[in-house]
């Protein structure tokens, strides 16, 4: 009896299958996530180059900024004339910065406002940022009154420090330095004073404000007795020097030069000597041994033709041959300058007052400035002299700037300064800063 052969159950093939299906899912769902990975990563790769790009790009667009800020500050006081596009309005534009390849910028001056609108874009493979940016300036008046080792207010010592205009009226919101040198210290034990700015150049501030951190130094020198001068190893300001006088009969060499109530001596650089009374023609003076002034001193304007430019410029030197530092004494003086209404008289023409650039008192050596007491209208420079103020009968009273190798007032005096503007032309150091900055669209318009 033939039995036919038993057939297994296709177990083992349904499970080869089965496993084969879920080897197959297990693959579709990796290779799912696989790419969604890949595409997330791409994405997050993309939006990562995406960043990396807008942030060069941004960098760019602030280097364009920066050079902006360099190129006006270097203009100084003449801030319209950063311009390389003469004919596009006063619109300025920079591009191809050193450092910076893909930047440009324009710049437009404000003269109402004084300050300059600049826009820069910055662009990085394709990518562009813009920014728009306000530079304003804030000038400091460097030299109104400056002690070169020491300043100190002790005491109840105030300080009236006013900027004024030609006529002599305050100007609303000017302000104007007190400043100390390298390796010096400005000390106020009385009051601070609301129309100064206490600028430090090296040195230290003490319980003065508002302090200003201001570079590069500015170390006045002293004056030289021939020029040119020896150049300034900090650079500015630059020293005065005393021309070559063409004179066959200068003041004695022990002679000081004395300004009377009643008599003038010195000899200006034409060989004009003055002797007379009390009223200086425009001229260089030389002053062998010191400097003394009394009474009332007024400055000749009606001279014609006016020499030296209109200018008064005394030199305070050692005799000949000596090393001995000289002193000024302007304690008992009023020292008027201004065209005058009637020869000698005092009085301005038109309102104005004397004009402090007119005047210039140029002295070496570390003496004594006795300054207190008086009154005048000058550019005072003795970068080695020092000015001591004790009591109220030493208060001072000048219209111009002071410069000094130290300055202490004591007990009550009053230093009272009105620093005319017209010597702020001359000494103003520009101070752009940034006031406003703001992103703004890729798509401003290039002059």
């Amino acid at each position: 009896m033939n039995v036919p052969p038993l057939r297994r159950p296709p177990a083992r093939r349904d499970r080869e299958a089965g496993s084969l299906a879920v080897v197959m899912s297990i693959i579709f769902v990796v290779v799912l996530l696989s790419s969604a990975m890949i595409t997330r990563v791409l994405g997050d790769f993309d939006n990562a180059n995406l960043e990396t790009k807008m942030a060069q790009a941004r960098a760019l667009a602030q280097s364009g900024v920066a050079d902006a800020l360099f190129q006006i500050d270097q203009e100084g006081a003449s801030p319209a004339s950063f311009c390389n596009e003469p004919n596009s309005g006063g619109a300025c534009t920079l591009s191809g910065i050193p450092g910076a390849p893909g930047t440009v910028y324009t710049a437009r001056y404000s003269s109402a406002s004084n300050s300059y609108t600049v826009l820069s874009k910055g662009t990085s493979r394709g990518v562009s940022y813009a920014v728009q940016v306000t530079i304003k300036n804030s000038p400091v008046i460097t030299n109104a009154v400056y002690g070169g080792a020491f300043v100190t207010f002790d005491g109840n010592s105030t300080t009236d420090l006013q900027v004024t205009d030609a006529y002599g009226n305050p100007v609303p919101g000017a302000t104007a330095a007190i400043a100390v040198g390298p390796g010096g210290t400005l000390t106020c034990n009385g009051p601070t004073d609301p129309n100064a700015t206490y600028v430090n150049y090296g040195g230290s501030i003490s319980k003065c404000t508002p302090v200003q951190n201001l570079g590069p130094i500015y170390a006045p020198q002293q004056p030289s007795q021939t020029c040119p001068a020896p150049l300034n190893p900090y650079g500015e300001p630059p020293t005065p020097c005393m021309p070559a006088l063409t004179t066959a009969s200068p003041p004695g060499p022990t002679q000081a030069c004395t300004a009377m109530s009643s008599q003038v001596t010195g000899t200006d650089a034409t060989g004009y000597t003055v002797t007379g009374p009390a009223t200086l023609e425009p001229g260089i003076y030389s002053c062998r041994g010191g400097l003394t002034m009394t009474g009332t001193v007024n400055v000749d304007y009606a001279q014609s033709p006016q020499q030296n430019n209109g200018q008064v410029q005394i030199f305070v030197f050692p005799p000949v041959g000596s090393t001995t530092s000289p002193n000024i004494d302007l304690s008992a003086a009023t020292v008027n300058q201004c065209e005058t209404i009637g020869s000698g008289s005092g009085i301005c023409k038109g309102g104005l007052v004397g004009d402090p650039t007119d005047l210039k008192i140029y002295a070496w050596g570390s003496g004594n400035a006795n300054l207190g007491g008086g009154s005048a209208d000058a550019e005072f420079w003795a970068p080695g002299m020092i000015l001591t103020m004790d009591g109220t009968s030493s208060s001072l009273n000048w219209t111009g700037s002071i410069i000094l190798g130290g300055i202490k007032a004591n007990g009550h005096p009053s230093f009272k300064l009105n620093f005319d503007e017209r010597v702020g032309s001359e000494n103003q150091q520009a101070n752009w800063q940034i006031s406003n900055y703001l992103p703004t669209s890729t798509g401003f318009s290039i002059p």
